[in-house]
């Protein structure tokens, strides 16, 4: 059994996937993993493996095929248009800190992703507000984030 691993890329400016060869060439060096044939990795070759080599031309064109169908998929309903112009509403835990102490408590409360374009004066319109307990642009919207008064977002329940 062999194990062949390609890159794809999701590029969120042009909304398209891409075949990330220099990626794979980066990371991978070209190479093939290779299992129960004792050497670990080793390179895919025309001579050295003639079988592995006419499969890893095959996955390539399943490959290039999924991308065309992804990328078709993009053009019908983008995925940047679903999760970027959207309000988000995540359960986090923030770190508190007390009182001018090194000390701090946690609270589990709700953070909002204001969404990008959002041109209102108040955030009154969007999804939950009342449950919100801050808004924030999604750039600043990460574990280890300070948020206001020194408050840092502990962890995020992402997925919901």
């Amino acid at each position: 059994m062999t194990q062949h691993t390609f890159m794809v890329t999701f590029d969120t400016e042009t909304s398209q996937w891409i075949w990330d060869t220099e990626q794979e060439g980066e990371r991978l060096d070209g190479l093939t993993l290779f299992t129960g044939i004792g050497h670990g990795y080793d390179q895919v070759g025309a001579n050295a493996h003639p079988v592995l080599f006419d499969l890893e031309d095959s996955l390539a064109e399943r490959l290039g095929l999924a991308i065309k169908l992804l990328n078709g998929h993009e053009k019908d309903e983008p995925v940047m248009k679903e999760v970027v112009p959207t309000a988000r509403v995540y359960p986090c835990t923030l770190r508190v800190p007390i009182g001018g102490t090194n000390e701090y408590t946690m609270r589990e409360t709700k953070i909002g992703v204001i969404p990008y374009g959002f041109k209102g004066d108040s955030t009154e319109e969007l999804i939950e507000d009342d449950d919100v307990f801050y808004w924030c642009q999604a750039d600043e919207f990460y574990e280890g984030a300070v948020i206001c008064d020194g408050w840092v977002i502990a962890q995020i329940e992402a997925g919901l």
